[in-house]
């Protein structure tokens, strides 16, 4: 087994494994790989493993320093998963073990791996801070509407009955991006850059839409979804106060859910959200399944591995003071903060 950096010749064979990988995500992709390069401007080191000349296994990282996280090595930055793809054990710990060599060649604090990996690499802690919630679709919706929450039946047959217009593959990103910023700001989040999510609907022109609700002529709800392989993704939706009383996101999502289903997609992913938060119950309503998403840690330096998960007191703290923000002020710092939180 041969370990190599990702060479200009092997993208095109590291995409092909990606494609092939049933534990390869959307974010193996070159692609990301190259926007985080271009907007965050942080040092890829991405490893192949090879047998007979043949791609075995990849591990795509990146070198991080900034005084809230230290300097550390993660698969992968700005991404919910990340870590080891390989064909076999060897493979795996091949690469892990270069990726421990790299960490301490590098001086580095520690090494992160985002996963779905339940057990621990050995010489790693791990934690579990986030859910994703996961349905296995079915050819026939009916069954799903028959699983969730009677609560959300409710709402949406509600919702069917206020002249929404649902509008599930927009390509308005001006108008998503007016709504989600002031979701973000409301929910405590720095937002991510125009640009940074411009770019990422840009270079993945097939694998992003916004679903949109509107009312009147007037988006009252947004959902920023992911297709990719087998899956579909709520990365991110929001509906303002003041239309919650239309149930936009209920009447929105469920048809997302229908049309995948018709489309042949297999599963689909409601995203990550801390245990017992409002985000956590909404989307266990829909009868998913919680899978704990793990990040397990090599720690080369005897220091606390930083917690920026949403369960902190100190990001909860930095939370309610970001909502209490004017929303234009919130827009301007928010890509500033949001590039030191990977």
């Amino acid at each position: 087994m041969v370990i190599e950096e990702l060479r200009e010749k092997d993208e095109k064979a590291w995409d092909e494994f990606v494609a092939k990988n049933h534990n390869a995500t959307f974010f193996h992709q070159i692609g990301w790989k190259r926007l985080v390069e271009k907007y965050y401007k942080l040092k890829p080191l991405y490893l192949i493993a090879k047998e007979g000349g043949e791609i075995n296994g990849i591990l795509p990282l990146f070198i991080l320093r900034n005084i809230f996280i230290g300097k550390c090595l993660i698969s992968i930055p700005f991404s919910s998963l990340g870590g080891v793809c390989a064909n076999s054990a060897i493979a795996e710990e091949t690469l892990i073990s270069k990726a421990i060599e790299l960490t301490k060649s590098l001086d580095c604090d520690y090494l992160e791996l985002r996963n779905l990996k339940e057990e621990t690499y050995r010489n790693f802690v791990k934690k579990n801070s986030y859910f994703t919630f996961r349905m296995q679709l079915n050819s026939d919706p009916e069954t799903l509407w028959k699983n969730m929450r009677e609560t959300n039946r409710r709402y949406i047959r509600k919702a069917k009955k206020n002249n929404l217009d649902i509008i599930l593959y927009s390509k308005d990103f001006q108008k998503f991006y007016r709504i989600y910023s002031q979701g973000q700001r409301n929910l405590g989040t720095p937002i991510q850059d125009y640009k940074w999510l411009k770019n990422l609907f840009f270079n993945f022109p097939n694998n992003h839409f916004i679903a949109m609700a509107e009312y009147n002529g007037k988006a009252v709800a947004v959902f920023f979804m992911r297709y990719f392989k087998n899956t579909v993704s709520y990365i991110f939706g929001y509906s303002p106060n003041e239309y919650r009383r239309l149930y936009p996101n209920y009447i929105t999502l469920w048809e997302l859910i229908e049309d995948a289903c018709r489309k042949g997609y297999e599963c689909f992913d409601f995203g990550r959200s801390v245990k017992s938060s409002g985000t956590y119950f909404f989307k266990a309503g829909w009868g998913a399944t919680p899978l704990q998403l793990n990040h397990h840690y090599y720690v080369n330096k005897p220091k606390k591995i930083p917690d920026t998960s949403q369960g902190n007191p100190r990001r909860q703290l930095f939370a309610h003071m970001w909502k209490k923000l004017p929303l234009p002020v919130a827009n301007r710092l928010g890509p500033y903060i949001r590039k030191y939180f990977p």
